[in-house]
């Protein structure tokens, strides 16, 4: 039991924020591509202390080959 605590406790969203990475989202959508997002709108980043209101400027769809 105390190793699947410490399994789901590494998944916490929290967690995971502590190590470098931040939750995006438009209203109440998470973003997970670029292709949810357009010029001019507005997203909430969240880091581990805090978050910022950001206006996206310009989108670029990467190519991952």
């Amino acid at each position: 039991v105390e190793s699947l605590s410490l399994r789901l406790e590494s998944m916490n969203p929290e967690r995971v924020l502590e190590r470098g990475y931040a939750m995006v989202t438009k209203g109440e959508e998470l973003i997970s591509s670029v292709a949810q997002v357009r010029p001019r709108q507005t997203l909430v980043i969240k880091l581990k202390d805090g978050t910022l209101t950001s206006t996206v400027k310009s989108v670029d769809i990467g190519d991952d080959r």
